[in-house]
């Protein structure tokens, strides 16, 4: 069981090791469900970009993109977006 659990952390985290800076941004799926990464980031001075429903505080974000943060289509079609003009402009 410990040797499944260390895979699974290595998996999802062996990324982080090789950040030598904060990001620039972070996107955000539904920033009242994820208030811990909102404070830290606003605690470090990294932008947020999230997509949230209009239920949502957006007063500690600063790209709030308004949607259905609940349907994975929505979710699917921003982040796609989001990638590709990223990807367009490097």
């Amino acid at each position: 069981m410990i040797d499944r659990e260390i895979v699974s952390l290595e998996e999802n985290f062996s990324g982080l090791l090789t950040i030598t800076r904060d990001p620039d941004a972070v996107f955000i799926v539904d920033p009242d469900h994820e208030g811990i990464a909102l404070s830290e980031a606003n605690q470090l001075g990294i932008h947020v970009i999230s997509l949230s429903s209009s239920d949502c505080d957006h007063s500690q974000v600063q790209y709030p993109i308004p949607g259905n943060d609940s349907n994975q289509q929505s979710i699917s079609y921003v982040v796609n977006a989001l990638a590709e003009s990223y990807r367009s402009a490097r």
